[in-house]
């Protein structure tokens, strides 16, 4: 049952959603700690499908049509143009679900891969499959730029092109994220900061020069200074920590954790190496982001959880489990495990406990900060359309 807030919030966002185009479908990643909560990276070419249970691939589909209803009137076979992974099988059992609920929903679909031609993991991929169909949708992201392929098409092609991590940056997404929360918490009475995240950005970065490393030192001071402030405010009994990250990055890749910003002064070279190098392109931009810890534990491991969004609705989730880490560090790195967030009939899945079915674990503030994410991306998205 709804608590009287989060009414109060539904209205507010229902209001600010007019008018927008949220994205066709997207995934947050959810940090819940003891105080409060913030989505703390957004993806709009979302993988991990195949993660979600049959009841949310239901959803998925339900979402889809009524979104391709609204905005693509007419639309009968949908392309989908897939990431260059041709090693990674998890990625087609991805493709498999999205396969699923496109076609559930009663649309044709096909599959156009950069790197295959023919059948793979029962799929069919071709190039041809652009000649036949009425709109595209990319589950590419694009991170090293857009694909010839899709260039001057008669037929819409989604995610805007502006969207792809090549041009997208995650402040963006954050910027907007903070104005929304701000203007929020002030209509509900409520420090915006306890559904947000605190975050820097330092521009043409590069770990291997001292320079660059001052100048992100002196972010990292800026940010640690708010968060004391803030721990001191709320009573928190515990040390800051912040995420320095790939501003247009994704896989979990460029990622680092300090928790003094003294710590920049004493980086290895594996490390500056990691921050060297992201998913097909060099590092340049960084995301000096507040580490917020998360709370969620799962068979005595820390998690958090995924969302999965069609449209404007939250279709599912599932939680990232990683055994190898502690609750201030990333998740998404090696070791990591997913468990769906709903009961599945096929017994080989493995499933949560009853106990953790995936509401529980989501208190006032994760909401808040899921919807407000979901708002601020369709904010991204419609923009980009204007643009």
């Amino acid at each position: 049952m709804k608590s009287p807030l989060q009414d109060q919030v539904d209205l507010w966002i229902a209001e600010k959603s007019k008018d927008l185009i949220f994205p066709v479908y997207s995934s947050l990643d959810l940090r819940i700690a003891p105080y409060k909560a913030s989505v703390v990276d957004v993806n709009l070419f979302p993988c991990g499908f195949n993660n979600l249970c049959n009841t949310m691939i239901k959803l998925s589909s339900e979402a889809f049509d009524t979104y391709i209803r609204t905005h693509y009137a007419g639309v009968k076979t949908i392309a989908v143009f897939c990431e260059s992974h041709t090693r990674n099988n998890f990625y087609f059992l991805n493709l498999k679900a999205i396969y699923n609920f496109i076609s559930k929903a009663g649309y044709i679909c096909l599959f156009v891969h950069p790197d295959l031609e023919g059948d793979r993991e029962g799929l069919h991929f071709s190039r041809d499959h652009l000649a036949f169909s009425d709109i595209v949708i990319s589950n590419n992201d694009f991170s090293d730029g857009y694909s010839p392929l899709l260039e001057n098409l008669s037929i819409p092609v989604i995610p805007h092109r502006s969207l792809i991590w090549a041009t997208r940056r995650k402040s963006g997404h954050f910027s907007i994220l903070r104005d929304l929360a701000t203007e929020l918490g002030g209509e509900i009475d409520q420090d915006p900061w306890l559904f947000s995240c605190e975050f820097e950005v330092e521009h043409d970065s590069d770990l291997r020069d001292s320079t660059s490393i001052a100048r992100i030192k002196e972010k990292a001071v800026i940010l640690f200074d708010k968060l004391k402030l803030k721990y001191a405010h709320f009573g928190i009994n515990a040390t800051p920590s912040l995420f320095i990250k790939d501003d247009a990055g994704t896989y979990g890749m460029g990622i680092m954790t300090i928790q003094s910003p003294d710590d920049l002064d004493h980086l290895n070279r594996k490390t500056i190496n990691k921050m060297h190098v992201g998913k097909q392109h060099i590092i340049q931009d960084l995301l000096i982001q507040e580490g917020v810890p998360s709370l969620v534990r799962h068979l005595g491991a820390v998690a958090e959880p995924v969302l999965y969004c069609v449209g404007s609705a939250f279709v599912g989730s599932f939680l990232r489990v990683n055994p190898l880490r502690d609750e201030l560090a990333n998740l998404n790195a090696k070791g990591m495990e997913f468990f769906r967030l709903c009961e599945q009939e096929d017994k080989d899945i493995r499933q949560l406990p009853p106990e953790c079915c995936g509401l529980d674990i989501m208190t006032d503030s994760a909401r808040i900060a899921a919807k407000l994410s979901l708002l601020a991306a369709a904010v991204e998205n419609t923009r980009a359309f204007a643009s």
